[in-house]
């Protein structure tokens, strides 16, 4: 069983190692503030689902979120300088807009992504109030 105090550290490295802040793990997993902070300072332990958010967040497995192994060299997640040429020009002007969205918008997007991810169905109704 993996203590708190393990997962705290394995957080903390991860969060470190994918040069990410509690701020932009929580937009990114929309987990409160307050919670994310008892998970980081080994007060709190997460439930599963939130774990699964934290994981697919920092890009690796749960075991490696729980520390029981080693994980794989993890990719710089640094903002590029250039948008990669691989993307088309819709996929570039999707990336310049997000950027450049508010804290709020940017939350909305990742809420309509993660529901997208999830197989949730979007009718006209919802479509209405987004577009």
């Amino acid at each position: 069983m993996v203590t708190k105090n393990e997962f705290q550290v394995t957080l903390s490295t991860l969060m470190n190692e994918h040069n990410m802040s509690q701020a932009d793990l929580c937009r990114l997993t929309q987990i409160q503030t307050s919670l994310m902070s008892n998970y980081i300072n080994g007060k709190k332990s997460p439930a599963l689902s939130n774990a699964k958010l934290i994981a697919e967040a920092l890009d690796v497995s749960l075991d490696q979120l729980c520390g029981r192994v080693e994980p794989i060299a993890p990719a710089k997640k640094e903002a590029p300088t250039e948008l990669d040429e691989s993307c088309t020009k819709e996929e570039r002007n999707l990336i310049k807009a997000y950027r450049a969205a508010s804290e709020d918008d940017r939350t909305a997007v990742n809420c309509i992504l993660r529901k997208y991810r999830e197989g949730g169905k979007f009718d006209a109704e919802f479509s209405e109030h987004i577009c």
